[in-house]
């Protein structure tokens, strides 16, 4: 095996380094100087494919809070970026970044991103008013002569700043101390330290580690000691000799995960340099998505089928990060492609879950299993369609992925795409013959589960495709049940009805969508399956008449509304029980009135641990004697 160069790496990352260097410790500020960024960035990073324009608009959205004195830079540089690659979708933009962003150049994002935008709108966050604030002006720009002037006014706190979302953790008070450390303001620091002598919080080392300041760093150490967050902060900063300072002098670990996650590449080589420990290192090199990083670790004698703590391999990283020549280079030296990992996961699953239709269908035509299952029993077909991911639906489909197969529920793909409520989704397995009426282990159909969710849309299509109406469930259950059980769905049971459903079939318990909508109260629903011809002198398994139901709750209207259609209040169940008795013991008064039967005396007991037949469960009843 022929022992890595730290050098040499380094050389091969260079490009690489410095473009992300660029980004992430920005110093620009006037047109030029963000022009020399961008084109730095748009030849390293865009062109070579290694991110994506949408990637580094999100990373700008993320990076700007950690490096605010340039985040008016930071939307210029975003809104090249924007303009120029005509982007409209980008999940993961801050809030406060997208309200600013929209309130600095009218760009305006889908509120499915924005979703805080009406928040900060409301709270009138402005960039202007933030950066325009003497104080905080003041620290950025360390100004300590403007700092002391408004520090001798009587308004002012020592512990409390006014600076709105725009930095980590803004959602605790930071004072302006906290805010010299964080902006490397080391004379206003030094006046704070000697006027009013404030506290030096462990956030005041960790901001440190952002604004860069070794002087200040230096004082904060002798009241605190680093935490993850110090190394956190550094690795964002793309401070190397803090992160060497911190790992040498401190044992704090580099976390190659986070190095990755802030395209910290010359501290993944230091973390590879401390390490050495080139397996791991091979295995989330590849969320660098920079093949000559990965080809060099395989070329220096890295294991290419290591597996991380969850038992990825390399593989899966480059799947669940959409880095399809990593994947392509990986599969050319041979990595075992079926791998699972401790969930029983492949890479094809990571690639479904992303969404990367290239990535899925190169692992398909280089061998992999298109109908592996997890541990959960789904296969990469089962997730493509609860997230209703349809260009990886067909693709799968058009390579042969089983449309029938079931997961360890017994829940079929169809099963899925109903609850994703995707009807679209639902018609290409219909047109590929899927089974309208699979059983999952508790019976249900894809039918019975979207009268469950109370899904139309859903129902309709699958009613039109030739799901079974009147299929049961292991609880008796039909469609007309689940949907009767639920309120204010009365448009859904006219419909089932239309279509032919049993209005009086009855569950293993005897309970008919009458009993159902009586139990629960629903005047409405009651009416209307009498309307339609629901017996209602139909008994359950213990001799529960509609009334006997309807005696539980306190709803008067319905049992009126019972009465009026001809109920007999007089019927008995099995233990000799009328609904007067059971409306009395509840002290339902008005309910009682109505059930009475006129000039009867009661001397028999409702039987202890007596509960009513329902799909719910009910406390029991203590025994009680009415006279």
């Amino acid at each position: 095996m022929i022992m890595w160069d730290y050098n040499e790496l380094a050389e091969i990352c260079k490009d690489y380094n410095d473009a992300t260097l660029a980004l992430y410790k920005l110093r620009a500020s006037n047109e030029e100087a963000i022009n020399e960024v961008y084109k730095d960035i748009k030849s390293k990073l865009i062109e070579t494919k290694i991110l994506s324009p949408s990637q580094i608009c999100c990373e700008i959205s993320k990076i700007s809070f950690y490096n605010n004195a340039y985040f008016r830079s930071y939307l210029s540089l975003f809104k090249k970026i924007f303009e120029e690659y005509h982007l409209n979708q980008l999940p993961g933009v801050e809030g406060v970044f997208a309200h600013i962003l929209n309130q600095e150049y009218e760009i305006s994002l889908p509120p499915s991103i924005n979703g805080h935008f009406f928040y900060y709108s409301d709270k009138e966050y402005s960039l202007k008013n933030y950066l325009e604030h003497p104080i905080n002006k003041a620290i950025m720009n360390d100004d300590v002569e403007s700092f002391i002037s408004y520090a001798g006014k009587e308004k002012f706190r020592i512990d409390h700043s006014s600076v709105g979302d725009f930095y980590p953790d803004s959602y605790l008070d930071l004072s302006w101390l906290e805010l010299c450390c964080y902006h490397g303001a080391g004379k206003c620091f030094k006046f704070l330290i000697s006027k009013f002598k404030p506290e030096i919080t462990q956030k005041c080392l960790s901001f440190t580690f952002l604004g860069g300041n070794a002087e200040i760093m230096n004082e904060c150490l002798k009241e605190q000691d680093p935490d993850e967050d110090c190394m956190k902060y550094a690795i964002i900063a793309h401070n190397i000799d803090f992160i060497t300072f911190l790992a040498y002098e401190y044992d704090e670990v580099i976390d190659p995960e986070y190095c990755c996650e802030e395209h910290n590449i010359q501290a993944f080589l230091v973390y590879l340099d401390i390490s050495k420990n080139i397996n791991q290192c091979l295995i989330y090199s590849t969320r660098f998505n920079f093949p000559p990083l990965c080809q060099y670790l395989i070329d220096h004698g890295a294991d290419i089928n290591s597996i991380d703590r969850d038992g990825k391999t390399a593989l899966h990283h480059a799947a669940e990060n959409s880095c399809v020549e990593i994947a392509k280079l990986l599969i050319s030296k041979g990595i075992d492609i079926k791998a699972r990992n401790h969930n029983g996961k492949t890479a094809l699953h990571s690639a479904a879950n992303r969404n990367n239709k290239e990535i899925l269908e190169y692992l398909i035509t280089h061998g992999i299993d298109i109908n592996a299952r997890d541990n959960e029993g789904k296969s990469t077909l089962h997730y493509a369609t609860s997230k209703s991911l349809l260009s990886i639906f067909e693709a799968l489909i058009s390579h042969g992925a089983d449309i029938n197969a079931k997961d360890n529920d017994g829940q079929s793909v169809l099963h899925d795409a109903t609850k994703s409520y995707n009807t679209n989704v639902i018609e290409t397995l219909v047109s590929y013959g899927v089974d309208m009426n699979a059983k999952d282990l508790h019976g249900m159909t894809p039918l019975l589960t979207a009268a469950k969710n109370n899904s139309l849309d859903v129902m309709k299509t699958l009613i039109k495709n030739g799901a079974d109406i009147h299929a049961k469930n292991n609880e008796g259950q039909t469609a007309l049940h689940l949907v009767a059980h639920n309120h204010n769905f009365d448009n859904i049971v006219e419909f089932l009805i239309s279509n032919g459903a049993d209005i009086n079939t009855k569950n293993i318990k005897g309970l008919t969508p009458l009993h159902y909508a009586a139990e629960d109260g629903d005047k409405e629903l009651v009416e209307l399956l009498l309307k339609h011809g629901a017996d209602i002198h139909v008994k359950d398994m213990k001799n529960q008449s509609i009334l006997h139901f309807a005696a539980w709750n306190f709803n008067t209207e319905v049992a009126k509304a019972l009465i009026s259609h001809g109920a007999d209040i007089n019927s008995k169940d099995n233990d000799g029980i009328l609904p007067y008795q059971i409306a009395k013991e509840l002290e339902n008064d008005e309910v009682a009135k109505l059930l009475s039967p006129v000039g009867t005396n009661f001397k028999k007991k409702v039987p202890r641990k007596r509960c009513k037949t329902s799909v719910n469960d009910f406390e029991d009843l203590d025994n009680f004697e009415m006279i």
